[in-house]
């Protein structure tokens, strides 16, 4: 009696029959087969059960570091290491179970000059006449994905734990104001021992009369689309009942797809309590003063130094002594930005209260960037002194570095995952399904064999498989144009734009001026998305006639201009506030020219269409 398939139950037909020469199709197919094995980016290794090697393209010949003759009649073990060899082993066995099954694992390949490096291999079984002969392995490498994997862990969790050891509070809201996540000064601040305790307190009982007013105020323009402040002030009582004042500083991202909302909360009870201190103490001998955790200077009508607190004295490492009495420039002004600071101080002694970040030295060399809080204090219209209180913004700027190199990195990771789906919809799926239309012109063929409803069904199935082909070609080329790798950004522009034409409702056209050159491959990308981003917005919403994309090399920068003659939209007064209304699109651009170090700018006129202007440095230009 025969064998039984394990899983399916049925017989296996193991007659002695000879293998073919080849797995390949016959005539023209086996020639199309033979050209797709050979020109495949992907490594192709075919091999017995034992795991000698039959085989290989010269793709696999590339990755292995062998030649393909030296590949032919080694055994996979001498290049696997013992690990993956064992597990292909495995997975082999099941493969032998289920005949009709495909595999895909991960496995550790050793080259011939010694380096390791990460693989995928999908597998399939080879039969023929119902007798397993052999195996075929698609290979890919995939060191790179699995460094970048690892570095967006590290990033992640460096980001999370800066965020949980931050003095600062931390908050992350939906866009509805659902509470995802708070630090552990978030709730020192609040005076409760975890989040859950915090969120089941109602608003109303967190917030001081006035700042619950504030907040309902807030959250009813968040629910009309109203663009939110970036910062404000507000008092809560804290689970103990104490009042404390804070400053909130409120940013809308996208993370991860979706809109989210982090604001930094800065205690400013103290900051608070020492300005009425000063308010009521000429003498500036009060104890609030004395021991308020806010740095507190105060001048005299020439700008010299009247007073110093000891929190100053602290942060900038200079004694009191050392202080009282001196005049600009202050010895924490950094001599490169003296000028700047002079022009500025001179402006808040001439206008009032006025904000400024800058960067100072502390004593030891140590630099930090401090808000500086300038109001000028009259009593009955009387000058009795300037008033400057720092807030510390190492700790937020330090923050937002991490932050943004986070956001910097999921960028990249999201790019190198597009590339690497669309590469596998190329190399597996439009392979898979040329091979598949190829078996159905084989068969459409034997017309004389078959009936004329089979023939015409065959055809069916042909225009149908062309019709997927092509829309799988279509969605390849919108996650990762491979052109723009291969050939640069200009070739990438023009075919956007002559796919915008194909659809005959916007004429679209490409302007190329200045000397046209290759840029750093982070510079084309970002470009090219947000080109892509300004057309899709054309398409989708803009009802334009005509649309113009112009790209200008100069020597030092490249210059990008996206515009129509559509009907246009009103901007806000910040591109963020398009965050709570779910529109994306204007601030991924946004994103991206920041991740650049460039700038962007647009503009809108009701009736008259849009323009969006991007310019960022060109690093290869200045080396040349």
């Amino acid at each position: 009696m025969g064998k039984l398939n394990k899983k399916t139950g049925k017989k296996l037909n193991t007659a002695n029959h000879d293998p073919p020469d080849s797995f390949n199709l016959h005539g023209v197919s086996a020639r199309r087969y033979q050209d797709l094995f050979n020109n495949a980016s992907d490594a192709i290794f075919i091999r017995d059960l034992k795991g000698n090697i039959t085989e290989v393209n010269e793709a696999a010949a590339t990755l292995t570091g062998y030649k393909r003759n030296e590949l032919t009649g080694m055994n996979v073990s001498e290049f696997l290491t013992a690990e993956s060899f064992k597990l292909i082993m495995k997975k082999q066995k099941a493969l032998l179970e289920d005949e009709t099954a495909s595999q895909r694992y991960e496995l550790e390949i050793i080259r011939k000059d010694g380096v390791r490096m990460n693989a995928e291999s999908r597998t399939s079984l080879l039969t023929y006449n119902g007798r397993p002969l052999g195996v075929q392995c698609i290979v890919r490498d995939i060191t790179e994905r699995k460094w970048v994997e690892e570095e967006l862990r590290i990033a992640e969790q460096n980001f999370r734990n800066s965020l949980d050891s931050s003095p600062l509070g931390i908050r992350i809201v939906t866009v509805k104001g659902e509470l995802l996540y708070a630090n552990q000064a978030i709730l020192d601040i609040y005076g409760y021992s975890s989040v859950r305790e915090l969120k089941a307190v109602p608003a109303k009982q967190r917030y001081t009369p006035k700042s619950y007013a504030e907040y309902q105020m807030r959250k009813a323009k968040r629910k009309q689309g109203e663009p939110l402040p970036a910062d404000y002030q507000m008092s809560i009582v804290r689970k103990d009942g104490e009042v404390r004042h804070l400053e909130v500083f409120r940013k809308g991202v996208i993370w991860g797809g979706e809109i989210q909302f982090q604001a930094l909360y800065q205690d400013i009870t103290e900051r608070k309590r020492a300005e009425m201190a000063l308010r009521q103490s000429e003498q500036f001998n009060s104890s609030l003063l004395t021991n308020s955790p806010s740095p507190i200077l105060v001048l005299n009508a020439d700008a010299s130094i009247r007073y110093v607190n000891p929190a100053l004295e602290k942060l900038a490492g200079f004694s009191s002594a050392e202080l009282i009495g001196s005049k600009p420039p202050y010895p924490w002004w950094m001599e490169e930005t003296r000028e700047e600071l002079s022009q500025k101080l001179m402006q808040a002694i001439r206008r009032g209260a006025k904000k400024y970040e800058f960067l100072f030295r502390k004593k030891n060399g140590e630099q930090f960037w401090v808000e500086k809080i300038f109001k000028t204090v009259k009593v009955n219209g009387e000058f009795k002194y300037h008033l400057v209180n720092w807030v510390d913004l190492t700790e937020r700027k330090r923050l937002k570095a991490n932050m943004e190199f986070y956001l910097s990195e999921i960028t990249k990771a999201q790019e190198e995952e597009r590339r690497r789906i669309a590469r596998e919809i190329h190399d597996e799926s439009i392979q898979s399904l040329a091979t598949l239309a190829l078996g159905i012109d084989a068969i459409a063929r034997g017309k004389e064999k078959l009936s004329k409803d089979v023939i015409r069904r065959l055809k069916g199935l042909r225009a149908e498989t062309n019709s997927i082909l092509d829309a799988l070609r279509h969605f390849s080329h919108e996650l990762r144009p491979g052109v723009i790798d291969h050939v640069g950004l200009v070739p990438a522009l023009e075919i956007l734009t002559e796919e915008l034409n194909k659809e005959n409702r916007v004429k679209a056209s490409l302007e190329v001026a200045g000397s046209e050159r290759r840029l750093t491959p982070e510079t084309e990308l970002a470009l090219f998305r947000i080109a892509q981003e300004a057309l899709h917005n054309v398409k989708k919403h803009s009802r334009a006639t005509e649309a113009k994309i112009r790209l200008k090399f100069i020597r030092s920068k490249v210059k990008l201009t996206a515009s129509d003659n559509g009907r246009g939209f009103e901007l806000p007064d910040m591109l963020s506030d398009f965050a709570a209304e779910g529109k994306l699109g204007l601030i991924g651009m946004q994103e991206r020219t920041r991740l650049l170090g460039g700038k962007l700018l647009v503009k809108s006129w009701a009736g008259r269409g849009t323009t969006v202007v991007v310019e960022v440095a060109d690093i290869q230009g200045m080396k040349g």
